[in-house]
């Protein structure tokens, strides 16, 4: 079990809870031709993640207003940086996409967060800073 952060916010501070897939694909663009086929280059395909999620809080009134406050947050047009906590070393400049659940209980609230990632690839959470010397021969 972890958290997510979404542009700057913790939202495990608005009881969320989550567990998560990082599904990843890639599409290779082929050029048919007499008798054969050519493989032009491979390009990286959006990335969707879902991430099952529970809300929970001390009463019912509090779960919902946890929700609020997330959709809050997640009501953003922008792509923003997404951190997962069990990959916290790196983010996903992410687009919130839905948001679907249920109530299951009075105080549990349980569902699926979706965000898409146009540029599929996770960055790095800090600079690292190289240095290179390119000598004249």
């Amino acid at each position: 079990m972890g958290s997510i952060n979404f542009n700057g916010t913790d939202l495990s501070s608005y009881g969320v809870v989550t567990r998560a897939t990082y599904p990843a694909s890639q599409n290779t663009a082929m050029l048919p031709v007499r008798d054969k086929a050519i493989a032009g280059l491979t390009s990286l395909q959006s990335r969707v993640i879902t991430l099952e999620i529970s809300v929970s809080g001390s009463t019912y009134d509090e779960v919902q207003h946890n929700l609020d406050s997330i959709k809050s947050v997640l009501n953003n047009r922008n792509t923003c940086p997404l951190i997962i906590s069990t990959l916290p070393d790196r983010f996903w400049d992410a687009r919130f996409e839905s948001i679907q659940g249920q109530f299951i209980a009075s105080r549990l609230w349980s569902g699926y967060l979706t965000f898409v990632i146009p540029d599929p690839l996770a960055y790095s959470i800090t600079e690292i800073e190289s240095e290179h010397t390119i000598g004249v021969l």
